[in-house]
């Protein structure tokens, strides 16, 4: 879609507007989220944080979710976000498929220096919905138990209306 189209798809009465899908850095949204601010909306960008946003980003996008990617992703991270820029409006989500990668988690949030209460934790949204909702009471309870300070949010949706299956 171009610039003009998604803009039309906006409703200014939603001021909060995320960008998110694959990985947003990737393309230029420079323009796109100009326009946005230009019409008075809240930016966030979701990213994995292996791009580091230009300047005029940094400037422009009010919050940041970064979500660094862990072993059980299989693939080489290394985060090249300029977080003491953003210190203040920037959030880490974690997506957590068992405890051992909370263990994992420990590691790098001390490694980076991030302040627990800025790291977010998720269950494994690709599990069905029995499993899904059985890793969620096992995070939630083992951040009790470890008295982590770091937040649990689970996917709302699945909470509301399951994973479901599309039919056609």
């Amino acid at each position: 879609m171009s610039v003009d189209q998604i803009i039309e798809q906006v409703d200014d009465s939603i001021k909060l507007v995320t960008i998110t899908g694959g990985e947003p850095l990737l393309q230029e949204i420079l323009s796109l989220v100009t326009r946005l601010k230009q019409r008075g909306h809240i930016i966030c960008v979701e990213t994995n944080g292996t791009i580091a946003p230009n300047e005029s980003l940094l400037r422009l996008v009010d919050y940041w979710s970064v979500s660094p990617k862990l072993s059980n992703a299989l693939v080489k991270y290394e985060l090249r976000f300029p977080v003491e820029r953003v210190r203040n409006n920037i959030w880490y989500k974690f997506v957590v498929c068992n405890l051992a990668d909370i263990e994992e988690i420990k590691k790098f949030v001390s490694a980076c220096r991030i302040p627990p209460d800025k790291v977010i934790l998720q269950p494994n949204g690709l599990l069905p919905d029995e499993k899904y909702f059985d890793l969620a009471k096992l995070i939630f309870e083992y951040l009790i138990a470890q008295k982590l300070p770091f937040r649990f949010v689970p996917q709302l949706h699945r909470i509301i209306w399951g994973r479901g299956v599309r039919k056609k």
